[in-house]
């Protein structure tokens, strides 16, 4: 078997000397998060986007400040960290977007990266969009996804196995071949199948549509209406080696 082993590569990023993390540790502890709040309120109402931006900005140059610039060869699975001491803050940050159904811009912004599918690419077709949105997203993500899984009824078709826990592509195929053959065990018996590729499947959800779908399910309108929002008006930006296109708002 060939396994094919992603090269190391030079790269510039910010490494952490000796003590750095402690620093951190203790910039964020010493830090009020609710004087940027306060910033960011006027007459009790939080502006989620002003809020949002000056709270991932100070992060940023907090890390900015204990960290150093340097050239070092990175290699494939290489894990980012998260430090404990954001929980309170970013759980603000996230209630209050849940609570008002709106997702900050920098939290939706996306940079998408073409893959190639083959060694030999001929046309657009030929390559994976695989989109990078902002770790600390990813995390949100997670937290929703687990709890619309738990609204979801029991009554979900038993033949769905995407996205299910410990359903997987085998399972559907012995379940399809199972079925095929006991009904074929029968004389006098045959059986007719139909195989549908949807060609971007994922990227062509109309999500009007799909939030209509989930109101059926009896997912709360709050939270079908934060989902509709983070589909909408997203920025996307294509980067190509180490070259970035316009940054594209998608309507929908």
């Amino acid at each position: 078997m060939i396994v094919r082993r992603s090269k190391p590569l030079l790269k510039q990023v910010r490494t952490w000397p000796a003590g750095t993390i402690s620093a951190l540790q203790d910039c964020f502890e010493q830090t009020t998060w609710i004087t940027l709040k306060e910033a960011a309120t006027d007459s009790d109402t939080v502006n989620l986007e002003e809020y949002t931006t000056s709270v991932t900005g100070y992060i940023s140059k907090c890390i900015d400040d204990v960290t150093v610039s340097k050239t070092i060869i990175t290699r494939p699975n290489q894990k980012p960290w998260m430090i404990a001491e954001l929980a309170d803050v970013l759980r603000d940050i996230f209630n209050i977007s849940l609570s008002c159904t709106v997702v900050p811009t920098c939290f939706k912004t996306t940079t998408i990266v073409p893959v190639p599918k083959k060694p030999m690419v001929s046309c657009l077709n030929d390559y994976h969009s695989v989109a990078f949105t902002f770790i600390i997203m990813k995390c949100f993500k997670k937290h929703v996804m687990r709890r619309i899984k738990i609204q979801l009824p029991p009554s979900l078709d038993p033949l769905q196995f995407t996205y299910r826990s410990n359903h997987s592509t085998d399972d559907a195929f012995s379940t399809t071949l199972h079925l095929v053959l006991t009904h074929m065990a029968k004389k006098g018996t045959h059986v007719r199948m139909l195989f549908i590729d949807f060609s971007s499947a994922f990227n062509t959800i109309v999500p009007q549509h799909l939030i209509g779908k989930l109101s059926l399910l009896d997912l709360n309108t709050s939270l079908c209406n934060w989902i509709l929002d983070i589909l909408t008006g997203r920025p996307q930006s294509v980067l190509i080696g180490s070259s970035t296109s316009n940054i594209l708002h998608c309507i929908v």
